[in-house]
């Protein structure tokens, strides 16, 4: 293995021929250069678009067209309010109009109930006298309702068809053209730069894009290449659903497999694709369609309206066998056609959102975020981001270093992982070293102190004085001359006073001194070069930082068990980062590599596993001078290697140098030769050496050490000339990482008291240089103190955005950009043809004979848990619980496969621990008699099923593996489907409880039965219009939540997947404090807890038609409860598990069926009218068949809020016993929410008369 150097070693249609320009493979200048282009493309596209109209602006206009007819001035539009009895806030007009178009809320014909006014911004108050009488109001707003949806569609096709003039004369679709035709340029030249097309498809497409209009189009040896729209014929008709926004390409023209040539298809999301014929394209494309995860990439082109329908087809079709396909050829300018289609799909959304707003009926703010996230996010068919997305990476990729470049995918996407981790590891409150200030920082406000004591109010900041030091070089004097008293040269530096407090104090007397103020303001006139150099030897501020560090760092010191775990955590990451770099750089060094990581993966000297049945070792690099002699420690250096020297690669570990961290040999030998003879080896060897032993290998002495002989003066005696030194074999047999704890505490301490210390120089000014962080670059060598790492410095592209992020104390960013990107490379991003679900691989884990190996993903996931402040070895086990105990804290530990882990007691079992209100993993003992996971948790009550908050769901226990739509789809298509699948159900709940709501009181069967479900839910004798209107204002604004563009499962970035590092049971949780917003889904979200094998083994669902989604139900049901948190404040207090099938199509005569109904008969009765009243406000466990009250959290402190008492005790009755605090108590509650949610927006299937199972 080398060491690790520290080293910074648009376009328009037109009839000019569109010819693509030979690219060099992997030119990143290239594909940066297209990254801008397209991003100009896509702000032009963003630009244009920006005055779309929505129904709030659509509104604004009839109302302005309204007032006019009516003789009303229209200048107070925007702050005018109407009063409507009933309500019981005032809304604007254009919120009233759109409430009254969809008939949520129309207003009331009696003139009498509606009043109008200015809204005051200080005060709810509407200002008189009143704008607008009650008749006029009617009047206006009925003008305004008459056809608004045709309107609005209407007025939408003239955005899009109407000239401007006189500024332009075209229209907005003509300049839609142009940069449609700008952007397939673009995109072709990228794949061209990425090597991603054959020389075939690129003559064809260039030959395409010069000419969009067939008739003129330039032949290819002598065929004429055609264009195709597709579209998808169902159920037999024989009009096709134009699939708009795809394209297919013929080399020689026509659409028949035996004469076409080559075929190429192109869609927004996979860009172009080659294929050797039609045919073989027509087949790829059915094979997508019969996809349910990849289908969406065709379907999402196909009109909102028609996408279930078609959706229903495609699932009923046998076999998969999907036909349908249509092919029709474009003979004029393509390009326009395609954008022609895409508008009208565009229209054709638009009147289905009007539909939908009517039919539900939507809120105002539901219906602008509907139209926003079916419409707007849509650009009118020129969505960018996948083809940026894909420059960028191209861009990336073509910047990375050639070593990582030539890694394998495995390899690449090991390398993420660990990248993906310093962010959140590398955060300040992770740091060992946190709340100790930088030395630069402590220099200076020790210095203000003194300042101010010595000068009151005359001295400037520390920082704002200048020391000049003048050196004098004297010019060389040739023998026999006579020296010159004139000097040959003179350097000048300038230092900040606190940078001159920092010198060694044998600087202090280097050269002439005087004193400046930048601004040239006079000092004070004892504050001079004598006062400057007495202050830094009277302060001793490396003395005084070494006090600080021994108060905050000293082992038994408290809060230094935290240090230390962090201090492993860190060090443990930023090891293997470098290591694994090392590897990729030189693949020959594959055994360094694994010795190293099984070192760090199991620091425990006494618990690590063998290594190909060798035990591989850590030891100090300690030089023996003379055999019998006492070692000499070199401070910070480590080896690392098999226990026999010569069986193995020796790596050489250097902590606190830039010069590199790990130098493999080949054995201890070559190493002790490279001794010998590398002089910078020997200066690094000793400078942390002890100052006694350095004489003894100083002056050549790791040749000949220079110890003291006796020497015998009787005849004939002679002097024996000393072996070379040799290292001793002592190794860490305790806890590897507690052992570079405190060797790195005291080399800290060493390195601080070097300041006063002429014969540490170079101690000091590593220790200036690290802990002040003057240097950027600084904290890459500081052990154990995460920073961005070097290869992300280095890549192209990345260096000023690295820089600038670490100055700002932000490059976690950086980094996590930086991994997502080779992540995705490692993936696979360029087609959904050749991606496929990748499950992300790590390295090879080295192997073990012993019965226990956690596997690489619980290795990884479980290593920041390990116990690294104790040793196996003072460590006692009980020979029958094979447990081991610590004599001093009474804590009790496991080994497990190669670890050390703290455990602690639950229910007679034992966990792993994780942190003070965390439930780590299940261990126990098997028959082998070693502690191994248990993997097999109960499946109900423990946890699973609940969702959880961001309290106990953090970087610790889940690694994001994908940010944003997008990105999901590209590398999880079916975690992308999951999620549509699930928001697209919580809509209906949402959309079938708003409807429900809306009629609510008025007659009718279904009605009554709503009404009887909310009265049963609360537990009141009848729904009041009080209560009605609660329910909407819960339901409500949670509707308008999931129609917002930001949760949009086609285009949102608020959606995170993530991957638990152990078996944690979080499914879906939120961050209060995110401003972004997101929702974190963890793989459990995915695959939930009834596709376990137990669960498929059984029918535990009754058959019904149409089939009960039981997955997706679970799912739509965590996403409406997070989504709750963050629309409607609620918390969680009770869990109810909502997700879980409904009652009445459980089939009790299978055994999940049944524990599932009798567990949900308990769980969801909790927070409820029905439970006891000493129950109300408890968690109940089934495994104890226990009730306890609800932990001290933001749940328990609504409760008291809420009923404005000060315990749980005093609440209870409040909630039994008063209806409308009950409603307020319930529908706080996130999962009560839900619950009434699925149960009022449940379509009710058809059940069989008699029981069946699946």
């Amino acid at each position: 293995m080398k060491a690790i150097t520290s080293t910074f070693n648009s376009g328009s249609a037109s009839n000019e021929t569109f010819n693509v320009r030979p690219m060099a493979a992997g030119n990143g200048g290239q594909a940066e250069g297209l990254v801008m282009q397209l991003m100009n493309i896509a702000s032009q596209v963003d630009e244009l678009l920006r005055p779309w109209p929505a129904p709030f602006s659509y509104a604004y206009s009839r109302l302005v067209k309204a007032l006019a007819r009516a003789g009303h001035d229209v200048l107070e539009l925007d702050r005018m309010r109407l009063r409507v009895a009933g309500l019981r806030e005032p809304v604007s007009l254009m919120e009233a109009l759109l409430q009254q178009v969809t008939g949520l809320q129309p207003l009331p014909r009696d003139p009498e109930r509606i009043e109008a006014g200015l809204h005051l911004l200080d005060t709810p108050d509407l200002n008189p006298p009143k704008p607008l009488s009650g008749s006029e109001l009617i009047n206006v707003m009925d003008q305004a309702t008459a056809g608004f949806f045709q309107g609005y569609v209407n007025q939408l096709r003239a955005f899009f068809y109407t000239p401007a003039p006189p500024l332009r004369a075209d229209t907005l679709i003509d300049r839609l053209c142009t940069l449609r035709l700008a952007m397939l340029r673009a995109e072709l030249q990228l794949m061209q730069s990425g090597n991603r097309l054959s020389a075939a498809d690129l003559a064809v497409l260039g030959a395409v894009l010069s000419q969009p209009v067939s008739t003129r189009r330039p032949a290819l040896a002598g065929f004429v290449p055609d264009v195709f729209a597709i579209a998808l014929s169902i159920n037999g008709a024989q009009a096709g659903l134009d699939i708009v926004n795809c394209l297919l390409f013929t080399e020689c023209g026509g659409q028949q497999p035996a004469t076409a040539g080559r075929a190429i298809f192109w869609s927004p999301g996979s860009g172009f694709e080659g294929f050797a014929s039609v045919g073989e394209c027509t087949t790829q494309l059915q094979a997508r369609l019969a996809d349910k995860a990849r289908r969406w990439e065709l379907l999402s082109h196909v009109s909102t309206g028609t996408q279930p329908q078609v959706t229903a087809w495609l699932d009923s079709t046998a076999n998969g066998k999907i036909g349908g396909l249509q092919f029709e050829r474009v003979e004029h300018d393509f390009v326009r056609e395609t954008q022609l289609r895409a508008i009208a799909k565009v229209l054709a959304d638009a009147g289905f959102a009007c539909r939908t707003a009517q039919a539900i009926p939507l809120s105002a703010q539901a219906f602008e975020n509907l139209i926003h996230s079916e419409l707007v996010q849509g650009r009118a068919g020129l969505v960018l981001e996948p083809v940026v997305e894909m420059a960028r990476l191209q861009a990336f990729e073509a910047a990375i270093p050639q070593w990582l470049k030539n890694a394998s995918k495995a390899d690449k996407l090991a390398y993420a992982g660990l990248l993906q981790r310093y962010p959140g590891a590398g955060q300040e409150q992770q740091n060992y070293l946190h709340d100790i200030p930088p030395l630069a920082e402590y220099a200076r406000a020790l210095l203000k102190l003194r300042l101010e004591l010595d000068f009151a109010g005359q001295a400037p900041d520390p920082d704002a004085i200048e020391v000049v030091i003048d050196t004098y070089v004297p010019s060389p004097v040739p023998v026999g001359s006579t020296p010159s008293f004139l000097p040959a040269a003179t350097t000048r530096t300038v230092q900040t006073l606190t940078q001159f407090s920092l010198n060694g104090f044998y600087r202090l007397n280097a050269g002439a001194i005087s004193l400046r103020a930048p601004n040239g303001s006079a000092l004070p006139t004892a504050l001079n070069a004598t006062y400057v150099k007495r202050l830094t030897r009277q302060l001793e501020i490396g003395a005084h930082y070494r006090a600080l560090l021994q108060d905050k760092l000293a082992p038994g010191k408290p809060g230094v068990t935290l240090r230390q775990q962090q201090f492993s955590e860190q060090l443990s990451l930023q090891v293997m980062e470098q290591a694994l770099r090392e590897k990729l750089i030189d693949p020959g060094q594959e055994m360094a590599y694994r010795y190293i990581q099984q070192v760090i993966n199991m620091p425990d000297g006494a618990a690590r596993l063998t290594l190909d049945r060798m035990p591989i070792i850590v030891r100090p690099f300690e030089l023996v001078a003379e055999p019998e002699a006492d070692p000499d420690r070199a401070r910070g250096l480590y080896i690392i290697g098999p226990v026999e020297s010569g069986a193995g690669p020796q790596i050489l570990w250097v902590n606190y140098s830039e010069r590199f961290t790990f130098k493999a040999y080949n054995n201890e030998a070559a190493l002790l030769d490279d001794l010998r003879i590398n002089t910078d080896l020997q200066a690094l060897v000793l400078q942390r050496l002890e100052p006694e032993a350095r004489k003894t290998y100083n002056y050549g002495g790791f040749v000949e050490p220079h110890i003291p002989q006796y020497v015998d003066a009787s005849l004939g005696s002679f002097m024996l000339r000393p072996a070379p030194p040799t290292l001793a074999p002592r190794p860490i047999a305790g806890n590897l990482f507690e052992q570079l704890y405190v060797d790195n505490y005291h080399l800290l301490l060493d390195m601080a008291a070097a300041q006063s210390k002429t014969a540490a120089e170079a101690d000091w000014e590593s220790f200036k240089y690290l802990f002040s962080l003057i240097a950027s670059t600084a904290l890459m060598f500081l052990p154990a103190r995460l920073s961005i790492p070097m290869v992300v410095w280095q890549t192209a592209g990345f260096v000023q955005q690295g820089f600038e992020a670490v100055q700002k104390g932000e490059w976690g960013e950086a980094v996590a950009d930086f991994a997502s990107s080779l992540a995705q490379i490692g993936s696979g991003y360029l087609t959904l043809r050749q991606l496929k679900t990748v499950t992300p691989t790590v390295l090879r884990q080295p192997q073990s004979e012993v019965a226990v190996q956690l596997t690489p993903e619980q290795e990884i996931g479980l290593q920041p848990f390990q116990a690294n402040d104790v040793a196996l070895l003072d460590l006692k086990q009980d020979s029958l619980t094979r447990l081991y105990r610590h004599p001093g804290t009474g804590l009790h530990y496991v080994l497990l496969g190669g670890h050390v882990f703290q455990v602690q007691a639950w229910r007679e079992r034992w966990r792993i621990f994780i942190g003070e209100g965390r439930e780590g993993p299940l261990v126990k003992i098997n028959e082998r008699e070693h502690w191994e996971l248990d993997l097999n948790e109960p499946l109900l009550g423990g946890g699973p099923v609940l969702s959880t908050t961001a309290s106990i769901s953090d970087r610790l226990t889940h690694e994001m593996q994908a940010t944003g739509m997008a990105s999901i789809e590209r590398r999880f298509p079916n975690k992308a489907q999951a999620i549509r699948e699930a928001h697209a159900q919580a809509v209906t709940y949402l959309q079938r409880s708003q409807s429900a709501l809306h009629t609510l009181l008025e007659p009718g069967t279904q009605n009554a039965r709503n009404r009887a479900l909310i009265q049963t839910f609360f537990d009141v004798e009848h729904v009041d219009q009080t209560l009605l209107d609660r329910l909407n204002e819960t339901v409500g604004p949670l509707l308008a939540r999931f129609l917002h563009p930001d949760l949009s499962p086609l285009t949102s970035s608020k959606y995170v997947v993530c991957r638990s590092r152990f078996n944690d049971k979080a499914v879906a949780w939120i961050h209060r404090w995110d401003l972004h917003k997101r929702l974190y889904l963890s793989e459990h979200f995915f695959s939930t807890l009834f596709e376990t094998s137990y669960a498929l083994s059984q029918a535990f669902v009754k058959a019904t038609q149409p089939p009960f989604r039981t997955n997706v139900h679970y799912r739509a049901a965590f996403m409406l409860h997070e989504i709750s948190h963050q629309a409607l404040d609620t918390e969680d207090i009770n869990y109810l598990n909502p997700g879980f099938p409904y009652e009445d199509l459980l089939d009790e005569s299978s055994p999940l069926g049944s524990q599932i109904k009798s567990f949900n008969q308990i769980v969801q009765s909790c927070h409820s009218p029905y439970i006891s009243t000493e129950h109300l406000f408890q968690q109940f466990d089934p495994e104890e068949r226990t009730w306890a009250d609800i932990p001290a959290n933001p749940g328990k402190a609504k409760i008291k809020a809420l009923s404005g008492v000060r315990t749980l005790e005093q609440a209870r009755p409040i909630f039994k016993y008063d209806a409308r605090k009950r409603i307020d108590l319930m529908l706080a509650n996130a999962d009560s929410v839900v619950l009434l949610i699925t149960r009022l927006g449940r379509d009710h299937p058809q059940l069989p008369e008699v029981n069946t199972r699946e």
